[in-house]
């Protein structure tokens, strides 16, 4: 496999269906951490994660991608996300995410 291949994730599913349960097999993404900020204070994880999943138009519900979701000032909260790079560089890009 070649660097920089997107088709990892396809090869990881297939070791998978090979080795069976002898062993388990992952593909690597690299991955940015953002915080989303102002966030109410009765927002849930799965709120975040369905906000994401519409505003990028890729579901990123199966990666769990919200790490934290801590207090701020306010009454509001944060949200720490890890995201692949490129989803991330789309999300700092449109800059406002709406969730609820």
């Amino acid at each position: 496999m070649k660097k920089g291949v997107d088709n990892a994730s396809a090869l990881g599913e297939e070791l998978g269906r090979v080795l069976g349960a002898a062993a388990t097999a992952s593909a690597l993404q690299h991955t940015s951490v953002i915080e989303i900020k102002d966030l109410d204070e009765c927002v849930t994880k799965e709120e975040i994660t369905t906000a994401l999943d519409a505003l990028l138009g890729v579901p990123v519900s199966k990666r769990d991608p919200v790490k934290s979701l801590r207090k701020a000032y306010a009454g509001t909260h944060v949200a720490v996300v890890a995201l692949p790079d490129d989803l991330a560089a789309t999300a700092l890009k449109l800059g406002h995410i709406r969730v609820g």
